[in-house]
């Protein structure tokens, strides 16, 4: 996704890792379930780094969860490398 945004803004992309504000700066075109993926999928970034979110976090991850947002995250990966191949 940064790499997306340093082709965008032809400068380094911002020290941030919000996927959805890096699709933004990027000027992707997202459906409304690709942004609402987008930021559940970072929301799995902050929910690792505090103790009582990373509990709430374990709880919620079962294995169909865990499935369920490996394929979605599968899914955007393809579209993104679909849409925006490397020259």
């Amino acid at each position: 996704m940064k790499w997306l945004v340093v082709i965008k803004i032809k400068k380094s992309a911002p020290y941030t890792h919000d996927l959805a504000k890096l699709a933004n700066l990027a000027g992707l075109k997202l459906t409304k379930d690709q942004l609402d993926n987008l930021k559940i999928i970072n929301s799995f970034n902050i929910s690792g780094r505090y103790d009582d979110a990373k509990l709430m976090f374990y709880k919620k991850c079962t294995l169909s969860y865990t499935k369920e947002y490996l394929n979605i995250t599968k899914k955007l990966l393809l579209w993104l490398r679909k849409k925006y191949p490397q020259k």
